[in-house]
């Protein structure tokens, strides 16, 4: 999700604007990145004095004009609790201390969002760290596994959460319609789905791992003691740790190569 994994997910406001900071944090010699983080203090410092230096120059003239780069400047400084000291310590000071506040309002955000609801259900560490299955050497297995706990994937519950008021009024059906397992669902329900009784079963991340009857045989040849865990919602956490996530990984992937063959092109023939 970068800091966590990558995927195409609509963040709140509050959420995007600290992303737009991440960068800050970077220390590869190459980008630059630190440069806030290194010289911020410093500048703020110069920009006391009466030097003649065209860096204080340009640096006043972000702050009177109240550019950007300026007001990011501060409001990072204010976030890491600088209190314009230059000690050696304080580039680390606050980098740290920027790390925990995104860590914090990525702990809340993600939690606010009901695209994530998958992947809060298996990230249970509250701090963002290296997980174990992007050691998988499988890259099909790593990309299935990614894709899936971040719902960046092609399931109905994902690519019909776009579907739009045009298409729902044209075609009569409740948006639960259009995320329905085609498999389970046939089409002929399109027309109870507006009846109290018709529950239509979602093509969601737990409906394929565990229930869905299309993949029965591949649940079947699981390990027993990981298909016991993937029978048990609560404990879906434990299959992205070894030794389970080699197996589920491999499960994922079959799952996937399933539900959406490739088809071979059909050459010209002139």
């Amino acid at each position: 999700m970068g800091i966590v994994e990558r995927h195409a997910v609509t963040l709140p406001h509050s959420m995007a604007s600290v992303l737009h900071e991440v960068p800050l944090l970077s220390w590869h010699k190459q980008t630059k990145g630190s440069f806030t983080v290194l010289y911020g203090p410093l500048l703020l410092d110069l920009d006391k004095t009466r030097s003649k230096s065209f860096v204080r120059h340009a640096f006043a003239e972000q702050r009177i004009n109240k550019l950007t780069w300026y007001q990011n400047t501060i409001k990072l400084l204010e976030i890491a609790g600088h209190h314009h000291q230059t000690d050696s310590a304080c580039p680390t000071r606050i980098k740290l201390k920027l790390q925990e506040h995104f860590n914090q309002l990525w702990e809340v955000e993600r939690h606010r969002s009901s695209i994530l609801s998958y992947y809060n259900q298996v990230k249970r560490t509250p701090h963002i760290h290296y997980e174990d299955f992007l050691d998988l050497v499988c890259t099909e297995d790593r990309k299935c596994l990614m894709r899936l706990r971040s719902s960046n994937h092609r399931f109905n519950c994902e690519t019909e959460r776009y579907v739009t008021d045009k298409e729902l009024a044209t075609s009569n059906a409740l948006k639960s319609w259009y995320k329905r397992c085609e498999f389970c669902v046939s089409d002929d329900t399109k027309w109870l789905t507006h009846l109290p009784f018709c529950n239509i079963i979602e093509e969601d991340e737990h409906h394929i791992l565990i229930s869905c009857p299309k993949f029965h045989q591949l649940r079947t040849e699981l390990h027993e003691e990981t298909k016991s865990l993937l029978l048990r919602n609560e404990d879906h956490h434990y299959l992205y740790n070894q030794p389970h996530i080699y197996r589920f990984g491999g499960y994922v992937r079959k799952i996937v190569k399933q539900r959406f063959p490739k088809t071979k092109k059909k050459k010209d023939t002139k």
